[in-house]
Order: C-alpha cells, then structure tokens, then sequence
C-alpha cells in the first residue's frame, strides 16, 4: 500500500487515489511480456510471489511466525 493510502484520514470513507506510477510500470511489463509471448507464465508466476508475500504479510500482521510461508516461496520458485 503506497502512502497516500497509508496516511488519508479519509480513506476508509473512499478509495485510495490512484498510484500512476505503480500503474504504467505494471502496464509496461505486462505489454513486454505479451510481446515477448510470456505473458500467461509470466503472469501467473508474478500471481504466485504475490499470494506468497500476501501470506507472509498477514502472518506478520497476527502475530505469527511467517517462517512456514517462506519455505512455501522457496518451493514455488
């Protein structure tokens, strides 16, 4: 969550602003990876970190160790 979002008293009353940055890089590699012919592995690759780090990120924040969701990283890569 970039800090905008973070910081906006207001934001459980709206959605964040949009992060233009985040979004044209994210547009940028998804259009390379078409390009390239990859996106589908590519994509789902990305998906796959991603759901990890979420995992990783929600065993923090409840105050669980997240070193069994590492190992779950490790085994995707």
């Amino acid at each position: 969550m970039d800090e905008a979002a973070r910081n906006d008293p207001t934001a459980a009353d709206s959605p964040p602003p949009a992060n233009w940055e985040i979004y044209n890089c994210l547009t940028a590699v998804l259009e390379t990876w078409h390009a390239d012919g990859t996106l589908s592995e590519d994509s789902l690759r990305l998906t796959e970190h991603l759901a990890v780090e979420l995992c990783a990120y929600l065993f923090q924040r409840l105050g669980q160790a997240p070193e069994p969701v590492r190992q779950v990283a490790v085994r995707l890569r």
